[in-house]
């Protein structure tokens, strides 16, 4: 599955229609699912090396594997990108899928 030509975009938008001050740090989820632990603890080797704190647990629904980064950072659209091309070829590296970020408002 493609992602949207430009998702982060959206979200930084939708997040500015909530009331969300851009220049602030977010505390920022990123998830990436992999079809084995294994798989999952290997690219929390990379979440790290880009200073994600990483969390690994199975997956909520089915039998897919969680890798949770997460990274208080301002959400600047460039590095959001710039992240999203990391995990999108850690998720094919790795056999996986990178299912993008969230973040909440901040006044």
């Amino acid at each position: 599955m493609e992602p949207q030509p430009d998702g982060d975009q959206q979200v930084l938008d939708q997040l500015k229609k909530g009331g969300s001050n851009l220049s602030k740090a977010h505390k920022i989820d990123f998830y990436l699912y992999f079809p084995s632990e294994e798989n999952a603890m290997a690219a929390s080797e990379t979440l790290r090396k880009e200073g994600l704190s990483v969390e690994v647990r199975t997956a909520a629904i089915g039998s897919d594997w969680l890798c949770l980064g997460r990274k208080e950072m301002l959400p600047k659209h460039s590095e959001l990108a710039r992240l999203r091309q990391v995990f999108h070829g850690l998720a094919k590296k790795l056999n996986g899928e990178y299912d993008g970020w969230e973040t909440e408002v901040v006044k």
